[in-house]
């Protein structure tokens, strides 16, 4: 065995070049095939034997047994700088590549008839069918001959054939004793795809590097005519990687791939593999975090999906005496207390406290005059708005303010694109209006995920509008208003326009219950406001 040649590999082997790439440097120097794998084979027998063998090494190694298929080729000289041209040259690339494509689709599905038929064979007489053997191996080199175009390892067309005419070929040798076990019909497969899902993964890795790197590729081949040597290699790596899995799944080989790639100029492969798994990696993360935030949304809506309380239609006879029932889990729902304007009402205990705004954050301190924020986020929140209001349910409905939250596209009214339903709702003597938005615009349904849904309510001289934008509002909305109640308030003289009676006894227009006075100086909750009347003052109550 010639010293020089085993000196020589021992040498590139340390650089990090792959045994591929040493034995074609070699071979287009004059080197014979024969002696080559001979020095190959020696120095893996000698690395075994100094125990480089452990669990890592043997997934790593360049033992034949493991680093197969055989790969000789050679780095294009002069390739064709007009396959080259950004865009353009990969666009007519797959264009023309169609035909071939066809046929191996076709190709990999009769394969996969000859994985179902070739395990009985090797079970019953313990040989790989040689028909199988022979038409696997031509598959891999159509496989080949398509990557080295596309990839512009070669000009050539690869032809619907499964001989190579080019300076590069494949193999690897028959399976003389394939294993019996593997072969058991449907378990074999099974075994083989599970133990291949890490190589493929990284596999998946590498492939996507080398599309990066055939990209960048393309550059210095239009200005230069050179094939950079670094994608050059990694498109060989790919090659072999790829094709050592279909091998294993085939039952070529029944020992487990070898991870080892090419290491030569390692840190622009790093590199590249790592833009490739940002690349790869990122959108795989966005999905699954979106997926795991619908899932806790999910989650929750079942938790807080309780009991609904009954809605009588607005108008309905009879309807008017019904008050939502609360139940077990708004009894434990959070309070918030309103003392400036005078109400309290309940929230779900998802939700930390109320806010008055998020942008930036400001909790709420319960002296708000113009309502609230529950919620954070921007797909589940309720907002309470408080303002002066005089008028009926339906004028506030119906009345467009900006100032009173998200009315749906198109306003509060029946559309071409929206519809509106109306119910009414009583709870703790307070009459609220339900109403829901169904969209029917296919196109609004797609930027509003929600329904929009509020109720409208009146007391203290102001509007209220409880809004929800969560998917859980169609019960939580009359959850929450069943435990809105109005608290005692005296509101300054300054918040009131007088109204002048002509006398004590007579309320004026639009009040009622209306008395003296009292020397104490406060009027009673029954009747809180304030009118004069001449030199008196008296006590009225606002219906509204």
């Amino acid at each position: 065995m010639n010293q020089e040649l085993i000196n020589f590999i021992s040498n590139e082997l340390k650089t990090g070049k792959s045994q591929d790439v040493i034995r074609n440097e070699l071979m287009q120097s004059g080197w014979k095939e024969e002696d080559i794998n001979n020095v190959f084979q020696n120095l893996n027998n000698q690395n075994s034997q100094a125990g480089s063998s452990s669990f890592f090494s043997k997934f790593l190694s360049q033992d034949p047994k493991r680093y197969y298929p055989t790969i000789s080729s050679a780095l294009p000289q002069s390739p064709n700088r007009l396959w080259a041209i950004p865009l353009l040259g990969g666009l007519i690339k797959y264009i023309i590549i169609i035909p071939v494509a066809i046929e191996l689709y076709f190709l990999y599905l009769f394969n996969f008839i000859l994985m179902l038929i070739n395990p009985f064979s090797v079970l019953v007489r313990g040989k790989y069918v040689n028909f199988a053997y022979v038409f696997n191996i031509g598959l891999m080199r159509l496989t080949m001959k398509i990557s080295f175009f596309l990839f512009g390892i070669t000009d050539k067309y690869p032809g619907f054939s499964f001989n190579i005419n080019d300076n590069f070929s494949l193999d690897i040798p028959f399976p003389e004793k394939p294993n019996k076990v593997f072969a058991i019909p449907i378990f074999g497969i099974i075994i083989r795809t599970v133990f291949l899902i890490p190589f493929n993964i990284f596999t998946g890795v590498v492939s996507m590097a080398v599309v990066i790197g055939g990209i960048i590729a393309s550059f210095p081949v239009l200005f230069t005519g050179k094939y950079p040597q670094i994608i050059y290699e990694l498109v060989i790596d790919q090659l072999r990687l790829s094709q050592a899995s279909f091998a294993y799944a085939n039952g070529l080989s029944d020992t487990y791939p070898s991870f080892y790639i090419s290491f030569k100029n390692k840190i622009i492969k790093i590199i590249l593999i790592l833009i490739t798994i940002i690349v790869v990696g990122f959108p795989i993360f966005s999905l699954a975090f979106t997926f795991q935030n619908f899932s806790k949304i999910f989650q929750n809506s079942n938790k807080y999906n309780t009991s609904t309380p009954k809605i009588y239609p607005k108008g309905s006879n009879g309807s008017n005496n019904y008050s939502p029932t609360i139940t077990d889990k708004t009894a434990n729902w959070k309070i918030y207390t309103n003392t400036k304007v005078g109400y309290q009402f309940k929230f779900p205990d998802r939700y930390d406290g109320p806010r008055i705004s998020n942008s930036p954050p400001v909790s709420a301190t319960g002296t708000e005059e113009k309502g609230v924020i529950i919620g954070d986020t921007q797909s589940d929140f309720y907002m309470l708005y408080v303002f002066p209001f005089v008028g009926t349910i339906e004028e506030l409905r119906r009345t467009r303010k900006n100032d009173y939250g998200y009315p749906p596209l198109g306003g509060w009214e029946d559309s071409k694109d929206i519809a509106i339903e109306e119910q009414t709702l009583h709870s703790n003597n307070i009459e609220g209006l339900f109403a829901s938005v169904t969209y029917t615009n296919p196109q609004i349904r797609l930027i509003t995920p929600h329904p929009g849904r509020s109720i409208f309510f009146l007391g203290k001289n102001r509007a209220f509008v409880l809004y929800g934008w969560s998917s859980r509002s169609k019960d939580e909305l009359p959850q929450m208003f069943s435990t809105f109640k109005f608290t005692q308030y005296d509101p300054p003289v300054t918040d009131i326009t007088p109204t002048i009676s002509s006398s004590p006894t007579n309320c004026p227009s639009g009040l009622r219950n209306c008395q003296q006075k009292p020397s104490s100086g406060s009027c009673p909750t029954q009747s809180p406001f304030v009118c004069t009347s001449g030199s008196q003052q008296i006590c009225c109550e606002n219906p509204q």
